[in-house]
Formats: structure tokens, C-alpha cells, sequence
């Protein structure tokens, strides 16, 4: 496991024995997600999606986070992971007081994964900024490069704050006027 870590935006810049060495000092551990984020932790195989219920049971998904991507600091949201979800678990300890180079690089690295979960959160709200549910969906499925969408049509439509058979219909409707072509999760813009 540690023989991959350096490769991602965490650990970037750190040779495996300076990320052995981090994840010894934070009593990192790999584990199954827990049900809420209040961990800082690393998705190494599977997914997650980051939600809230309000006090009437409408979830709303916050995003999809995916191998390789870091989340942490949200305690107040629930974490439903897909199955065979596996995470690195970093302990809540403080950074060194002797400011090794290990910390030092990855306090940079923790303060530019930061900045992109603000970036992952503006990209979010652009979306919700958007009136019509078609606008959201274009918006939406013009962020996934690959042309998978990493929701089912539920989650999706908690990810868009709208109605699933609204969103369906619409979806319906962009297919006829030749806008998108879907099939399961995977979609094409045209």
C-alpha cells in the first residue's frame, strides 16, 4: 500500500520512506469509511458519496469521491460508500513540533488538496446556481471528462437537488432532441 501513496496529491514530492514514516507518525490505518467524516482519510479502492438528510429525509449528495481523492473536516455529513470500499485512516494527531520536511510537505500538499475540495465545491454550486433542471444536468455531466457518471439515477438527482422523475423525464427529453446520449452511467454530450 505505502508503495503507491506517493503518487497521490497528499503525499506528492515524498519518497515511500518519508510517507512510511508520515503515516507512522499519524497512526494511519486502512479501514472500511466510517459513517461520518469527521476523519481525514484517503479512498484507496471503491467510492464514497458525501450527503446530508435534513430533518425531512431529503438527502442531498454533496459529491462522489473516488481512488486516490482525500476528505476530511466534514463531520456533519454522512458518508455512504459503495461495497469493497477501502480507506487510509489518518489519525487526529498534530503535526510534528520539530517541522520536518515530511510535514512541511504535507502541510503544502494538505493546503492545495484543500484548495481543490473548494474548487470540487464551487463546481458544485455553479450547478445548483443553474433554474432548469436541463441546465443542471448539462452543467453537471460537462465536469465528468470520462463520460461515466458516478451516481445512479437516484443519487444523481440528490446531487442536482431535484425531483428523480423530474430529472428522469428530462433526461428523456435530451436524449430525443439529440442533446446526450446515456446508457446505465455512461453518457455522451453531443
Amino acid at each position: 500500500m505505502e508503495n503507491s501513496l506517493h503518487t497521490l496529491q497528499l503525499f506528492q514530492g515524498m519518497q515511500q520512506p518519508e510517507v512510511a514514516a508520515l503515516l507512522r507518525c499519524f497512526d494511519a490505518c486502512v479501514k472500511d469509511p466510517p459513517e461520518r467524516a469527521d476523519s481525514v482519510m484517503i479512498v484507496l479502492h471503491g467510492g464514497m458519496l458525501l450527503a446530508q438528510e435534513d430533518v425531512r429525509g431529503n438527502r442531498t449528495i454533496l459529491g462522489f469521491y473516488g481512488p486516490g481523492e482525500f476528505i476530511g473536516g466534514y463531520g456533519a455529513f454522512d458518508i455512504i460508500a459503495r461495497p469493497g470500499t477501502q480507506c487510509l485512516l489518518l489519525g487526529q494527531k498534530s503535526l510534528c513540533e520539530k517541522a520536518c520536511l515530511e510535514h512541511s510537505r504535507f502541510a503544502q500538499n494538505l493546503a492545495e488538496c484543500m484548495h481543490s475540495a473548494q474548487a470540487r465545491l464551487l463546481r458544485k454550486l455553479d450547478i445548483l446556481s443553474r433554474r432548469t433542471t436541463r441546465e443542471k444536468i448539462l452543467c453537471s455531466l460537462s465536469q465528468w471528462s470520462d463520460g461515466v457518471l458516478p451516481f445512479n439515477r437516484q443519487e444523481f438527482a440528490d446531487y442536482l437537488c431535484v425531483d428523480r422523475s423530474a430529472m428522469c423525464t428530462e433526461l428523456s427529453r435530451m436524449q430525443r432532441d439529440g442533446l446526450l446520449r446515456l446508457s446505465g452511467r455512461n453518457f455522451e454530450l453531443l
